[in-house]
């Protein structure tokens, strides 16, 4: 259930000294950070008129999916995610206000509503930003109890919904603060980079035709596991690799390996002990194996070769 705000600007607003005029640092657009080496914060956006393009933007710290900012046809409009964080939010209602503020005219939302800028964040205030996202996760809910499994976009990393995850938040307290321990949960995924090393999601093909994802299970460091298809053990000694199909790769490893969501999953770190033990636990349940010793040819990771 997502929500949009927008406001009239016959002049493109200033791309960066809007976002920096909103007084929230550090705010990053994930269109530009995407073949950057590091992030590139609102200080470094180039400075020229707003793009006639959707952007996204997030806070560093405040954000669980960011902002959807658009201009076109001489219109700004910014769309709020389902189940977004109050400080995304803050964001983006700070972002319709500054333009507001340039442009002198007053906003429209979607409930059809013509807002004076001047009311802006009393229309849209706390209760109502609770508001939507309680009927946000109530959806969620009901489409849970069917048994299914959402993925959910974050800044960072998407989020995986499901009974599972919702038993165990429903079990973990009072009933009417589900929605902060859902929003406390979402947050901590989005950050997990800070305190875990993110495993690549690589897209395979074999020579075969056949396709799918996977991750490697590196265990000398503690590792977050985004949603793929299989996680792969090795290459080992002999060059094998143990394709473990992702849900059961936790079982392997119970006291290490840690839920984050429905599916996704970190694991600490593991001793080479830990890891022999690993290996001869994930040969009886593997998928499938490839390579090995008696193999000549080359592998489809050895592109070196």
């Amino acid at each position: 259930m997502s929500y949009t705000i927008s406001v009239a600007a016959p002049q493109p607003p200033s791309f960066r000294q809007t976002v920096l005029s909103v007084g929230l640092a550090p705010v990053y657009c994930a269109e530009l950070c995407d073949d950057a080496e590091e992030p590139v914060s609102a200080e470094h956006f180039p400075d020229q008129p707003w793009p006639e393009s959707v952007i996204h933007l997030y806070h560093r710290g405040m954000s669980i999916r960011g902002v959807e900012v658009s201009y076109e046809k001489n219109e700004f409009a910014v769309r709020f995610m389902t189940l977004s964080s109050p400080g995304d939010y803050e964001l983006g209602l700070k972002l319709l206000d500054a333009v507001a503020a340039q442009s002198k005219s007053d906003l429209q939302n979607e409930d059809g509503e013509t807002v004076p800028r001047e009311k802006l964040h009393e229309r849209h205030n706390a209760v109502w930003i609770r508001g939507q996202n309680l009927a946000g996760l109530n959806m969620m809910v009901t489409v849970s109890k069917e048994g299914n499994a959402v993925s959910m976009g974050g800044f960072r990393h998407n989020i995986h919904l499901g009974p599972r995850m919702f038993d165990e938040l429903r079990n973990a307290g009072p009933a009417d603060a589900l929605l902060d321990r859902f929003l406390e949960r979402a947050r901590r995924i989005q950050y997990l980079d800070e305190q875990f090393s993110v495993a690549n999601v690589m897209s395979v093909t074999e020579r075969d035709g056949r396709k799918y994802t996977s991750v490697v299970c590196c265990h000398k460091v503690d590792r977050f596991f985004p949603h793929a298809e299989y996680v792969m053990v090795g290459p080992l000694a002999d060059e094998t690799m143990i394709f473990v199909e992702y849900a059961k790769f936790p079982a392997l490893l119970p006291d290490r390996c840690e839920l984050v969501d429905e599916h996704q999953f970190t694991m600490k770190a593991i001793s080479d002990e830990e890891w022999t033990a690993l290996i001869e636990r994930a040969r009886p349940v593997a998928a499938f194996v490839v390579g090995g010793a008696q193999e000549n040819k080359k592998k489809w990771w050895q592109f070196w070769k």
